[in-house]
């Protein structure tokens, strides 16, 4: 890696590939079965049996450079045209020490966040160690690891530039350098690897990467296809029972209707299903690189803005909504089908976002984007114009003041909150005499009330005139908004009135609003607000759409904004203190590794 610093940021780098010129693409004419491009553009990757080799552009000497390594040794001749060498036995003993770095790793700062992915793998016949980095902003960079004249030695390709490194293992750890660099991997004895980077600048060293590598988690086939399931029965639940007239409805010009957002849903299920089929009926990838805790919680992500591409975006197809949701359900069935049948680790394919992804990354990208629209589709359904009974929305927040409870003065506290993605809104009262009441609406304004007395009751509302009428048992609640911005409310039985109070609006202070998320994608819930030490003590990664806090997590406290990511393993201590803007956080649970 060339001078990686420090990066909580997960953003698409680059607005086109950075290696674009015509220079970069001299030697396209050669990509196939032996040759492929990577690290966006960059290098063009040689692979055959027995051989591996890097042929990059070098702007600095304003020419083409290779390596390439084999059993017969190593050659940096520049030659595209000539067949590879032979394969031949590569001597075992030396070749061996560096690996310890073999596998799939995810890399964390000493500050425990997230920075980056990594694969190494073994390639010309055990002679070299393939490195495919993966930054937590989506770039990328390549090594190849190698014995030459009795030394180890790594070539690095980035968008940056290229390193050229020589080292020795001296029982402890492998030391790169040159005269600028000084790059050290240590194993340690918990199975994790240090990798350790300074530079000199003049007369002074700085430390220019520290990054401990953990072994990741192999996501299955049977996570794979849970998270399909679940995130098809999201979108069944949330689009069954839209009238043709909401299907239409658009927030404003440019925004899409419910029924664009199926459309494209069902048009893009096709795509996915495509590219799977295909790239697992063709060669396996040259270097399968390891991206998914980096690209999976980006992509549902409705902060990360994406465009869809031209062939995607919706065509305004005549289908009714409900045509267009039994297409979804049967498809999304045959994409589960497709994931029990298929070999998932095959193939390779560029995303949009920059990383090449394999079969398993592409399906599990599918439920990821499923997920995003379902995001999209949630805010169309939240606007106030789309179900004029949802009026109540506008209510969200606390509330207080004071009224009279069956003839006794008393103090009130009021809160209504969207839980469970918008789909629901959760009404709860505490009365300074101890009296407490909860009450859920869903679809149609329906409820079930129970209170701290032990009634219990099936709601029945409707909205009008900036006011909601609960009938509920013997009696009924009314909630109205006055022309001042309070809320009066009033409970009766039989027409007789009990209780009536006068609530205002507290002011709005920073909130904590996580959406909990098990490591297979299901929600527990989807969205519901908790306080920072209600957080569960278990494997995760906190992904931080919005707003500014401080984690503490153990002995470290991690300054967070939009785009951090953190991992914090079971048994550690956690807590968003410190909070000074709305905090929104995706936590993925059970995803420690």
């Amino acid at each position: 890696m060339l001078r990686w610093i420090w990066i909580g940021c997960v953003s698409v780098a680059w607005a086109q590939a950075p290696c674009a010129s015509d220079e970069y693409k001299k030697y396209d004419r050669l990509l196939g079965e032996r040759f492929r491009k990577a690290v966006h553009g960059c290098v063009l990757v040689e692979d055959t049996p027995g051989v591996k080799g890097l042929h990059f552009y070098d702007p600095a000497v304003k020419a083409w450079r290779s390596v390439v390594v084999s059993g017969e040794g190593v050659t940096e001749e520049f030659s595209l045209e000539k067949p590879p060498k032979p394969p031949a036995a590569c001597p075992a003993a030396d070749n061996r020490q560096f690996d310890f770095w073999l596998g799939k790793w995810e890399v964390f700062n000493p500050r425990g966040i997230l920075v980056g992915t990594n694969h190494i793998h073994a390639a010309a016949g055990g002679c070299a160690l393939v490195e495919n980095w993966t930054a937590a902003n989506l770039t990328t960079g390549i090594s190849l690891n190698f014995r030459d004249k009795n030394k180890w030695r790594q070539v690095w390709v980035s968008p940056q530039g290229s390193l050229d490194l020589a080292g020795e293992w001296d029982g402890a750890a492998l030391r790169y350098r040159n005269d600028s660099t000084f790059l050290t991997f240590t194993p340690n004895k918990d199975g994790s690897v240090r990798q350790y980077w300074e530079q000199k600048s003049g007369s002074t060293w700085s430390i220019s990467f520290d990054g401990t590598y953990r072994r990741a988690r192999e996501r299955t086939r049977s996570e794979l296809i849970t998270e399909l399931e679940s995130a098809g029965r999201a979108t069944g639940t949330l689009f069954d029972g839209v009238s043709a007239t909401q299907a239409q409805f658009r927030q404003a010009e440019g925004r899409w209707t419910l029924h664009e957002i199926l459309d494209h849903l069902v048009e893009s299920e096709k795509l996915f299903q495509n590219i799977a089929k295909t790239l697992a009926a063709g060669p396996a990838p040259f270097d399968p690189g390891f991206v998914e805790p980096l690209i999976l919680p980006v992509i549902p992500n409705r902060r990360q803005r994406l465009t869809a591409p031209e062939a995607l975006r919706p065509k305004s197809s005549g289908k009714p909504l409900a045509e267009l949701l039994r297409e979804f359900n049967a498809l999304r069935a045959e994409t589960v089908r497709t994931v029990e049948t298929i070999e998932l680790r095959g193939g390779r394919r560029q995303h949009p976002l920059g990383p090449n992804l394999d079969v398993y990354q592409w399906l599990a990208s599918a439920s990821g984007h499923n997920r995003r629209h379902l995001e999209q589709a949630i805010e169309v359904q939240l606007d106030p114009r789309f179900d004029p009974a949802k009026g109540i929305r506008a209510w969200a927040g606390r509330w207080s003041g004071e009224g009279k409870f069956q003839g006794a003065p008393t103090k009130i506290v009021l809160t209504w909150t969207p839980i469970l993605g918008g789909k629901f809104d959760e009404l709860r009262i505490d009365l300074a005499n101890g009296f407490s009441g909860r009450a859920v609406y869903g679809a149609g304004l329906t409820a079930h009330w129970n209170d701290s007395m032990g009634n219990a009751y099936a709601v029945k509302g409707s909205f009008a005139n900036n006011a909601l009428s609960a009938e509920w048992g013997p009696g009924r609640s009314t909630y109205t908004m006055n022309a001042a911005g309070d809320l009066e409310v009033r409970d009766e039985i039989q027409g007789r009135v009990f209780a009536s109070y006068l609530l205002k609006r507290d002011p709005q202070t920073p909130s904590e609003v996580w959406d909990i998320r098990r490591s297979d994608g299901g929600v527990t819930p989807n969205v519901a607000i908790y306080t920072s030490g209600d957080l569960p003590d278990a494997d995760a990664v906190y992904y931080v759409e919005a707003g500014r806090a401080t984690l503490e997590a153990g002995v470290q406290r991690i300054p967070v904004q939009p785009g951090t990511i953190v991992r914090v393993r079971r048994g550690t201590k956690r807590a968003f203190v410190e909070v000074s803007q709305p905090l929104r956080v995706l936590v993925y649970l059970g995803a420690g590794g």
